[in-house]
């Protein structure tokens, strides 16, 4: 019985684990049509190319039919958003 009970702790545990360690994306989208950059933590891509997002730095919800997007990680992410605060010209 003991042997169970042991199981199902270290069940509950990996999975809580597994929750707290939940990964981030990060993504820099350039418009095609104007140059201009945003970043952005997530984003959706509709059938005919349009992809939505929230502006991090502005919060608006923006779309754009001519996206380039690169995911970035976390320092990458970070290090965007200073520089864009610093010069908020829409080109992180």
């Amino acid at each position: 019985m003991n042997r169970f009970y042991l199981g199902v702790a270290a069940l509950v545990f990996t999975f809580a684990l597994a929750g707290g360690c939940k990964s981030k994306n990060y993504y820099r989208i350039e418009d095609g049509s104007t140059g201009k950059t945003y970043l952005t933590k997530e984003y959706t891509k509709s059938a005919d190319g349009q992809v939505t997002f929230t502006d991090s730095l502005s919060n608006k919800k923006v779309t754009i039919l001519n996206a380039g997007i690169e995911q970035l990680d976390e320092g990458q992410y970070d290090d965007s958003m200073r520089r864009a605060e610093k010069n908020p010209t829409g080109n992180q």
